[in-house]
């Protein structure tokens, strides 16, 4: 008998939800797959990694190279201001043709905003010399990997777009081969392995990749419009608000972490984090990136969120149990000193879960247009500010620890999960399917 995967997905479909899959569904399991095999296997290779830094660093020096890419981060929540995700938006809606006026168009967007970025920051160094104290000898690092990383994005968020999850794979993977080169060559060759190695095995194999898409999309950039520019910044706006919020908040957990518990303390946190984050992260990886393209031109979103949520009830309990064992296995690997705290990987597990939810629903309020989305947008800075005030707060009261600061992220994690469902259920226009017309307003 000749396997037919869709006569499985229909039998899936049927059993839980009570109806057939439609070709859409079908088509979307078929590119899930793909994603699904790809990514799994680049971030396997690239946790194997993670977890060889955790073991051969320690817990000081991992957290500098932590507390390098966390700052990194929050540079890149400014200076990206939404670029990777519209690119995946104007690629999806224009990728017939012209195109290229948008790769172009966020391309240079992007270079000035890091220019805006960097020179800002300089500034701010020559006014407030203090505030980049704990980080100055490190901004050549975090510099450099601001630029890589936020072009990676920008092509990458082009090639899902496009739809091109199997180049995708292969450009993925020549990064993350890169860097499995490298650090079997620094592991092998020297004896002391440093936060300064690390980075360059990881930044390598990003810049391995970020030549490549150069070199694949050589014959596509032109002179964009100005009305594509204005295009582009008009869309992000609301996005960029909000990612450069969310990215922001973030990374405050690990700021204070470093700050006020130290830099071993940010090497266990981060431990942790590396531990429970690699099932989820990839899960989220594999299903938004073919997810997020997907919806963007979906009749009825609120009926996919309704779909989506009765499924995650019966998955996110079993993908829990599996992560909390999983993590322990991995917390004994990296060594002694990072000890096995039950309550703290208990909280770090119910997080990691719980991504899963908020970024599915965060695509499908993103896909629903900028009003919308921008209610999410305000609710969200109302938490963030709360959520960072509780650390302050914490700190003040002399109640500050790892644990107190894992609590508090899983009850901002829930109460954002909250927002989106009570914004999506309530503003989010439903499509009656006879007439094939919204049932209300799009506030679009």
């Amino acid at each position: 008998m000749i396997f037919d995967s869709k006569i499985i997905v229909n039998k899936v479909h049927t059993k839980v939800l009570g109806y057939p899959a439609s070709e859409k569904t079908h088509t979307f399991i078929s590119n899930l797959s793909s994603s699904t095999v790809g990514l799994f296997t680049t971030s396997a290779i690239s946790y194997l990694i993670g977890i060889l830094a955790g073991r051969f660093l320690g817990v000081s020096q991992f957290g500098i190279y932590n507390l390098i890419i966390s700052t990194g981060q929050v540079i890149i929540s400014i200076s990206l201001f939404g670029l990777d995700t519209s690119s995946v938006y104007f690629t999806s809606k224009n990728k017939k043709e012209n195109f290229e006026k948008h790769i172009s168009a966020h391309l240079l967007v992007l270079t000035l905003n890091l220019l805006i970025s960097f020179f800002t920051i300089e500034v701010i160094r020559s006014v407030f010399p203090t505030i980049f104290n704990k980080v100055a000898t490190l901004l050549p690092f975090i510099f450099l990997y601001v630029i890589v990383y936020s072009y990676k994005s920008v092509f990458d968020g082009v090639l899902r777009g496009l739809g091109s999850f199997k180049k995708q794979t292969i450009l993925r993977s020549a990064e993350i081969l890169t860097s499995l080169f490298l650090i079997s060559f620094f592991l092998l060759q020297f004896s002391n392995y440093t936060y300064t190695k690390h980075f360059i095995t990881i930044i390598s194999g990003q810049i391995a990749l970020l030549i490549t898409f150069f070199i694949v999309f050589r014959n596509k950039f032109v002179v964009p419009p100005f009305n594509t520019i204005k295009s582009v910044y008009m869309y992000t706006s609301t996005i960029a608000i909000g990612g450069i919020f969310g990215n922001i908040i973030s990374q405050i957990d690990k700021l204070f972490v470093a700050r006020f518990l130290g830099i071993d303390a940010l090497g266990i946190y981060s431990g942790y984090l590396t531990a429970t984050s690699f099932i989820t992260l990839n899960l989220i990886a594999a299903f938004i990136n073919v997810f997020l393209p997907s919806v963007i031109n979906h009749e009825n979103k609120k009926a996919l969120f309704h779909k989506i949520n009765k499924l995650a009830s019966i998955f996110l309990p079993i993908t829990f149990i599996f992560i909390f064992i999983a993590s322990t296995i991995i917390l004994k690997f990296l060594g002694h000193e990072y000890s096995l705290d039950i309550l703290l990987l208990t909280f770090f597990c119910l997080i990691a879960t719980l991504q899963v939810l908020l970024t599915i629903n965060y695509s499908i309020l993103l896909s629903a247009g900028n009003n919308i989305f921008s209610k999410y947008v305000r609710a969200s800075i109302i938490t963030g500010i709360i959520y960072t005030l509780s650390f302050i707060i914490l700190v003040y009261t002399n109640k500050y620890s790892l644990t107190s600061t894992t609590l508090n992220l899983l009850a901002y994690i829930i109460v954002q999960i909250i927002i989106q469902i009570l914004i999506i259920t309530n503003h989010l226009p439903s499509f009656d399917v006879k007439s094939k017309h919204l049932v209300g307003k799009t506030n679009d």
